[in-house]
């Protein structure tokens, strides 16, 4: 899975869609954690994912942390 390649801090992922993934509250937390430690990353894209106030915190925490990510792709996807 490549959020355990994210905390595996694995040096050939430098991007990773988890873009309309059924990530729960305890999902997002390992994110954030892998995210906060990881020094490959460069892209990151969470599109239609609902990961709450919590999850964004946790995100927020974990961006203030990594310093390699330079893209950053969030938004929801229009009403059907």
């Amino acid at each position: 899975m490549s959020i355990q390649r994210l905390a595996e801090n694995d040096p050939t992922l430098t991007q990773l869609s988890l873009w309309n993934k059924q990530i729960d509250a305890s999902g997002v937390q390992v994110l954030a954690g892998a995210l906060a430690q990881n020094d490959y990353l460069n892209t990151l894209k969470l599109e239609c994912i609902q990961f709450g106030d919590s999850g964004a915190q946790a995100l927020a925490s974990a961006l203030a942390q990594n310093h390699c990510l330079t893209l950053l792709g969030v938004g929801i996807a229009p009403p059907a």
